[in-house]
């Protein structure tokens, strides 16, 4: 799921929160145009693992959206 964190009517923090409830394992990349340090660390202990800053470009969200579909195939294949 691609999130934009600053929603006009829900925080994107209840959309995460819900978006887990649904799925442990759906994949989160969030978009903002900043975040504070302290609120990241806590997207990462959640799970999310990527960032789109804002502003960004198509190749950034497509190279973002590739390595996470990369990690999601690794994660089938176990070694």
């Amino acid at each position: 799921m691609l999130l934009d964190i600053g929603l006009p009517k829900v925080a994107g923090w209840d959309v995460i929160q819900k978006m887990k409830e649904v799925s442990s394992a759906i994949k989160i990349i969030v978009s903002s145009g900043y975040l504070d340090p302290d609120f990241r660390a806590k997207l990462h202990q959640t799970g999310v693992k990527h960032f789109l800053d804002k502003p960004y470009s198509t190749d950034a969200v497509v190279e973002t959206l590739q390595a996470v579909l990369e990690e999601s195939d690794s994660s089938n294949y176990p070694d």
